[in-house]
């Protein structure tokens, strides 16, 4: 005989209980994973020092960079039409190659982030016959200080007889939401070597 259950007389108290509870739950948990999906989302496309260090990254490591090389030849011309070595700081012949140098890469910099920076942007471009690209960055903030992070960027190397992949390493110091203070490279000695030495 099939079981009938009578309910009869019984109190509903605690199956409703029962059920607000399971409703509570299970609100909480999409509570929980939307505030979890949020928070991945903010570290992945919010975190303005993470968004700086890896577009000046990606500035330096691919390339070569057309217009840099543009003015930089222009700039050579000159000099040897002008007879000169170098030409001083703040000379209108650079006023071109300043501004695209503030343009490419000034918001991503303090002030003084800038200043230091600036002789050594676009260390690894060259005229020489190759490209390179960035195929991963991984950029680790400190655990005891929320203002250093140390990265790792996998770079391709390609020219027309071969294509290699070297490993930059270095850090970077943010002293503002934003805005790098310091970035400093480990130098590649392989990938230098192998972009300078290239004959053309």
């Amino acid at each position: 005989m099939d079981q009938i259950i009578n309910l009869k007389g019984k109190s509903l108290f605690p199956i409703l209980s029962l059920l607000v509870l399971c409703f509570v739950l299970a609100a909480c948990t999409n509570k929980t994973s939307e505030k979890e999906s949020n928070t991945l989302n903010e570290i992945s496309t919010g975190d303005g020092n993470l968004s700086a260090i890896t577009a000046v990254l990606e500035k330096e490591f691919n390339g070569p960079d057309k217009e840099y090389l543009r003015i930089t030849n222009d700039i050579e011309e000159n000099m040897i039409k002008d007879d000169v070595q170098t030409y001083e700081d703040g000379a209108p012949e650079l006023a071109v190659y300043e501004d695209y140098l503030e343009m490419t890469y000034g918001e991503y910099f303090t002030e003084n982030g800038y200043s230091s920076f600036k002789p050594f942007a676009f260390y690894y471009h060259s005229t020489n016959d190759y490209k390179m690209k960035t195929e991963n960055i991984e950029i680790d903030q400190s655990s005891t200080n929320k203002d250093y992070y140390s990265f790792v960027v996998q770079v391709n190397y390609q020219n027309d007889s071969e294509t290699k992949e070297y490993e930059i390493t270095g850090s970077a110091i943010c002293p503002e939401e934003g805005k790098i203070g310091k970035i400093s490279f480990d130098v590649n000695e392989d990938m230098t070597e192998q972009i300078m030495n290239k004959p053309n």
